[in-house]
């Protein structure tokens, strides 16, 4: 059974919530992701500055963020650059 958005958002505050220390710690600490892009901007924080275990679960969640978009979205990584200069890649539907 694939999760709701609601159960992805609920997932993403937590993992916020687990690593805002650690990875956060630039943003104000009552910050919660209100939109999909923002809940993959706060991943991508987490995937950046987290450990091993905070990337799989971010990646992860990318994974079902994206089951509920109809868009393409980026993550971040560390090898590709893009035109702009920031190292992304694109995920997801063309």
């Amino acid at each position: 059974m694939q999760p709701t958005p609601e159960e992805v958002a609920a997932a993403v505050n937590q993992l916020a919530d687990e690593y805002r220390v650690r990875c956060l710690w630039f943003l104000r600490t009552d910050y919660y992701p209100t939109t999909p892009e923002q809940r993959r901007k706060v991943l991508n924080y987490i995937q950046t500055y987290g450990d091993h275990d905070a990337f799989i679960r971010a990646g992860k969640l990318h994974q079902w963020l994206q089951l509920h978009s109809n868009g393409p979205f980026v993550v971040y990584s560390p090898g590709a650059e893009s035109p702009g200069g920031k190292a992304t890649r694109q995920v997801g539907r063309p």
